[in-house]
């Protein structure tokens, strides 16, 4: 994942039970993409989500890529 991508969550009934105020069908855009050290469990991305004018951040585990920036 990179800033540029556009996502959605993860199709997993965790995921949206944890992030309930996101619409499962919502694309977003990470604006702004955080590391620590090896990119493991701790990756994560701040997203702009459609219809939204705030940012979220979210574990990279949690979304899914649907298309990548180039």
């Amino acid at each position: 994942m990179q800033v540029g991508d556009l996502v959605v969550l993860l199709n997993d009934p965790e995921v949206h039970r944890n992030n309930p105020y996101i619409d499962p069908n919502t694309l977003g855009l990470i604006v702004e993409w955080t590391c620590h050290g090896d990119s493991g469990p701790l990756a994560s991305a701040w997203v702009q989500w459609q219809n939204s004018s705030d940012w979220d951040c979210l574990f990279a585990e949690d979304l899914e890529v649907v298309n990548a920036s180039r």
